[in-house]
């Protein structure tokens, strides 16, 4: 599982971050419990497994509640 203890700041991100709050905990990608692991490795494991104009169906717990999310995989670009 992995806590949300950080969101970009900025309009150009909102697309990426749907409605994920902090201290969201994402426990699952595709419906596959996640692991333990670091933002970097949550990152990666995304990138290698979901296409750039597809979407990201993630599990979150929120205030005890199970909810599942789907997020955009955009490409925001790097400036």
């Amino acid at each position: 599982a992995l806590r949300v203890s950080f969101l970009f700041p900025g309009e150009k991100w909102k697309p990426v971050q749907g409605d994920l709050k902090i201290g969201d905990v994402i426990v699952a990608v595709g419906g596959k419990e996640l692991p333990t692991m670091t933002p970097r490795q949550f990152h990666t494991h995304v990138r290698l497994h979901y296409e750039v104009g597809g979407t990201i169906p993630l599990t979150i717990l929120r205030g005890g509640q199970r909810l599942e999310r789907q997020l955009p995989a955009i490409d925001i670009g790097v400036e």
